[in-house]
């Protein structure tokens, strides 16, 4: 019959929904007959004419039997979904019309179920349509009314209250009056026995507070939500001090007398003391999920609270130990639901480091206090197969809180000073159980079996009491903190830590995949082992030995026997990582240079060429420039009086472009020779380029300057001519003077001032 209605075409089918084929068609073929229509989308293309057979039939099932208005409302479901965009908004008012028939408390549970789902779909799309929502916001208090009685009826409560959020957070201002009556039921299921989650809770909390207007730059919404946040805070301190007292032997506070701000949960309905304890145990479990969805959740407006009872709450349970001794039934019960409040508060300890990140700074101490006193009361026995699996949730808890701690403060969080406390409780959930083995002679073999049963009994027992969450857990905090601050470590930290990693994965790479040590025959703890020995290969001390040696063959052994790829992927990375460091690509210190040596060389001796010049007068005034270093001249120029200037004697440049010429090297020519003669065709210049270097030189539009003959520096008179030499040479220039006519000169000189 199922594969006869698959086969179908899907208009033909329609007669599904008829009533008088409710009993041909069973639910079962109904329900494959619409996941059918949503997996195909079979009405997404259907126009209205095609679709009027079918809405003509669910008309015809409202007006039935519960079953047939059942099955009309499963049909309207799909039709909400899929119906083009035209047809919904047509429709809408009416489909609205028949769901808010059916949400009453009297209606039955599979019938309120399947409105509720119809409403769910029409909400969903009904931001889209202006028509729609107008419709819905007119009606949004009525309907969350009719919900709450739903819920307190106790039928559909998860769907309800669903839904209930989904107007919340769709039309907020049209539910100001839902206000009290909201927070009343959100109050009564902190207890127990109540069957609705604490998510949807604490999601209908934090949504309560944007109901109504937001009041001038939000501060109706934010007054809101610091008096509801400031009432969970009150809640919680009193329900930890109505545990507490049970310990201390005092009776507890009476309900008159406690604060006013805080929340109406339920009083235990037993008179039993261990009841009691449980009872509000749970509500502060309770109240501190409300209290995190209220922190953590979207808030268009700034936050303001305050945490002082927050931290009194954290010292008063930092007060007492798993491990003191109680001589009171009262106290004895504390002690079983502290761990409880611990895990609560680490929750909600870590909510406020993801929220607020470095303004806990001031109270940090407190904090890595709190986490060290929950490992210091739940270390595991080495010895001991009781202990390996006991706390697990709330060591997991603290682990979270020490993780987001170090991953929201770094360096700042402490951990180089306060970690040295830290790495003896936390190696305890890494190291394996160790079990004795004791051989006895006239040992029995089973009967009807072959071999010893002992080892396997042994390897149960090891299995079943590991604990594999709170060692990835250790292994995650090990790594959050050696990333944040590994090089702050003092050289003992690294020493207890790289021994405990390395010797796990040589201890866990000589067994088989069937006699692994738990609880490292789990692949998530090998994922993690492997990954925190990354982390100390990258974050390794100066003054300790790097694990790099060793992890090069772990890591390619790792690879190649272990059979999980999400573990030989890791193990492919850290390889990757330590051939890398091992055998750098390239130079690591220094970047390498394109020129060699020679040629940098010579380079810094180009560059830091020094020139002086030296003038000798004579008949033939000569300017020379000589260079610090010998070097052999690659370039000479040789620059006459205009009078000599030849044709040929200019190295060739174009002074009219910006590029420049290549220029080679020219032999240095002796005096008096002419430089044009067997010159470089290369550098010769035609008249044209003659022309353009000596305009480039001298200006001649500009008028001429006159200069004075009283201020001429005239030759000598047997010199008519001046010739101006400029040369680089690389060998020192000998003075010219003649020393035989000084000392004439100075004997002349000495004589005549003697005679006078």
């Amino acid at each position: 019959m199922l594969n006869i209605v698959f086969q179908m075409e899907i208009i033909d089918t329609f007669s599904v929904f008829m009533p008088e084929n409710s009993n041909v068609i069973g639910d079962e073929v109904l329900d494959a007959f619409l996941d059918h229509l949503r997996q195909t989308q079979g009405l997404r293309d259907k126009t209205d004419k095609e679709l009027k057979p079918f809405v003509s039939n669910l008309n015809q099932c409202f007006n039935g039997r519960v079953r047939d208005k059942v099955r009309g409302l499963k049909g309207l479901a799909a039709l909400v979904e899929q119906s083009q965009d035209h047809f919904f908004e047509h429709n809408a008012k009416s489909w609205l019309q028949v769901v808010s028939n059916q949400i009453k408390p009297t209606t039955n549970p599979a019938l309120l179920q399947s409105a509720l789902d119809v409403l769910s779909s029409i909400l969903i799309r009904s931001p889209g349509f202006a028509d729609v929502s107008r419709i819905l916001a007119s009606s949004a208090s009525t309907t969350i009314n009719s919900l709450l009685q739903c819920l307190k009826s106790g039928d559909c409560s998860i769907s309800a209250l669903k839904v209930t959020n989904a107007i919340l957070k769709a039309y907020p201002g049209s539910c100001a009056n839902v206000r009290g009556s909201l927070e009343g039921y959100l109050s009564s299921q902190i207890k127990v026995s109540s069957s609705v989650p604490i998510e949807l809770i604490g999601e209908a909390f934090s949504l309560s507070v944007r109901l109504g207007g937001s009041g001038r730059d939000g501060s109706s919404h934010r007054e809101n939500w610091s008096k509801l946040v400031a009432r969970l805070v009150e809640t919680l301190f009193n329900l930890s001090q109505d545990i507490l007292k049970f310990a201390s032997g005092r009776p507890s506070v009476p309900k008159a007398q406690l604060s006013e701000g805080q929340l109406s949960v339920p009083n235990c309905p037993h008179p039993n003391v261990l009841a009691k304890i449980i009872f509000k145990a749970d509500q502060f479990d309770r109240v501190g999920h409300c209290l995190m969805e209220l922190i953590q959740g979207p808030f268009p407006y700034s936050k303001v609270f305050h945490l002082q009872k927050v931290f009194e709450i954290l010292e008063s349970l930092q007060s007492m130990s798993i491990n003191d001794h109680v001589s009171s039934s009262e106290g004895r019960a504390v002690l079983m639901a502290l761990p409880t409040l611990w895990k609560s508060n680490c929750c909600l300890i870590t909510v406020l480091i993801e929220t607020l990140g470095f303004d806990l700074l001031p109270d940090l101490a407190l904090i890595l206090n709190f986490g060290l006193h929950i490992l210091d009361n739940t270390k595991s026995q080495y010895d001991s197969l009781t202990t390996l699996k006991s706390f697990e949730d709330l060591k997991v808890a603290t682990y979270e809180l020490l993780i987001t701690l170090s991953d929201k403060l770094g360096a700042a969080a402490g951990f180089d000073i306060t970690f040295k406390q830290f790495v003896p409780l936390i190696l305890r959930d890494l190291t394996p159980f160790k079990a004795s083995w004791s051989l006895q002679s006239g040992s029995k073999k089973s009967k009807g079996k072959k071999g010893y049963q002992g080892l396997s009994g042994i390897k149960s027992q090891q299995v079943g009491s590991s604990n594999p969450k709170s060692c990835e857990a250790a292994l995650r905090c090990v790594k959050s903190i050696f990333d944040a601050s590994g090089g702050l470590m003092p050289p003992q930290v690294h020493k207890d830590v790289q021994s405990l990693v390395l010797a796990l994965c040589m201890e866990v790479q000589q067994h088989q995949a069937s006699f692994r040590p738990a609880p490292y025959d789990n692949y998530s703890c090998r994922v993690q082992l492997y990954r925190t020995l990354i982390t100390l290969v990258q974050n390794f001390h100066p003054k300790w030995a790097s694990p790099l040696p060793i992890s090069v063959q772990i890591f390619r052994q790792g690879m190649t026997q272990d059979e999980h790829p999400g573990v030989r992927e890791v193990c492919r990375q850290g390889s990757s990582l330590a051939e890398s460091l091992v055998h750098p690509r390239s130079a690591t210190l220094h970047i390498e240079a394109p020129n060699s040596l020679e040629e940098m060389i010579k380079i810094k001796n180009e560059l830091m060429k020094v020139h002086t010049v030296i003038v000798s007068g004579g008949k033939n005034t000569t300017v020379q420039a000589m260079e610090e270093e010998n070097q052999e001249p690659e370039e000479v120029l040789m620059v006459e009086s205009p009078s000599k200037v030849s044709d040929q004697s200019l190295p060739q440049q174009d002074f009219s472009v910006p590029e420049v010429k290549k220029v080679g090297k020219r032999k240095m020519k002796s005096k008096g020779e002419d430089v044009g003669k067997d010159s470089d065709p290369e550098y010769d210049l035609t008249s044209d380029e003659k022309k353009r270097v000596l305009d480039s030189f001298y200006d001649f539009s500009q008028p001429s300057i006159h200069i004075p003959d009283e201020s001429r520096i005239l030759p000598a008179q047997d010199e008519d001519k001046v010739e101006k030499e400029v040369t680089l040479v690389d060998t020192e220039v000998k003075s010219r003077v003649n020393i035989d006519q000084v000392f004439e000169d100075f004997l002349q000189a000495e004589s005549g001032s003697e005679s006078e």
